[in-house]
Formats: C-alpha cells, structure tokens, sequence
C-alpha cells in the first residue's frame, strides 16, 4: 500500500477529500495533487496535523508501518487516554506529554536515517508551534541544540 493509498483511505475515512484537507490544514487541491501520486508537497506537518486530527499515525500514513491510529498504539501498551475535542462531539485518543516523548525517542531509535530526518521535521513543526503560544522553552531550546550540532 503506498501513501497515496493510505491517504485515500484517510480520506474515505472522514467521508471526503475536503474532510482530509481540513484535517492536514492544506488546500483541497493539494489533496488532489496527492491523491494523483503528487507527494512533493506532503509535508511532515501535514501529516502530523493529520494524525492530531484524525488519530491515524504520521508513522503509519509516512511508511505504512503499525499502528494505523493512535488508540491502537495506546492499547498496545495499555494506555486508554481519551479527551473531548471543545467545540465538536468528537473524541481523540491523546498521551501526556512525558508518554508521547517517550514513544517519540522509541521510534526514532528504531527507525533508518530518513525516517528520523522525518521525525525532527515534525519537531521543529511542534516547537514552532510552541513558540506561537509560548510553551515548551525546553523543547525549543533542545532543538536548537540539534540544529547547531548538525
């Protein structure tokens, strides 16, 4: 199953292209364009948006690699932690933050050179995030040590 597939499946998922596009915060078009084999724009935002949003895994629509959705990768190591999205009925599977670290730092030792390149992608995505809202100094600051080391 390529990404392409996985993100049609994602698609057919939330009932429609304009559905996944709201969840990876791009345009429809783009979902077009990658739903056409087009991935040069899929960033690792996009899918992080995608897996916060929707609970099907940046690792799994990336590589194809298990689990699909966070509540299965939650289940294998016995957590059921669920929150209410404010505004919507909508339930998502969610981690403290200590366990989403400690699963961050188990992939990333697992995984080949492009995978982590992927992974710090998605960081710097969360810490630019952070510091919008001004949270996590710690991990912009660690960061900003990666960076400066490479």
């Amino acid at each position: 199953m390529s990404i392409r597939d996985r993100l049609q499946e994602i698609a057919d998922a939330l009932g429609s292209q304009k559905a996944l596009a709201d969840a990876a915060g791009v345009g429809s078009s783009r979902v077009s364009q990658w739903l056409k084999g087009d991935l040069k724009d899929l960033m690792a935002e996009s899918a992080v948006n995608i897996e916060e949003r929707t609970g099907f895994t940046a690792r799994w629509l990336v590589t194809g690699l298990p689990p699909k959705k966070i509540q299965a990768a939650a289940a294998q190591q016995g957590i059921v932690l669920e929150r209410t999205v404010p505004n919507t009925d909508k339930k998502i599977h969610s981690m403290t933050y200590e366990k989403k670290l400690v699963e961050i730092v188990r992939i990333f030792q697992e995984t080949d050179g492009i995978g982590k390149d992927a992974i710090w992608a998605g960081a710097r995505v969360a810490a630019k995030r952070a510091t919008r809202t001004g949270q996590r100094s710690s991990t912009r600051r660690a960061l900003a040590r990666r960076e400066a080391a490479d």
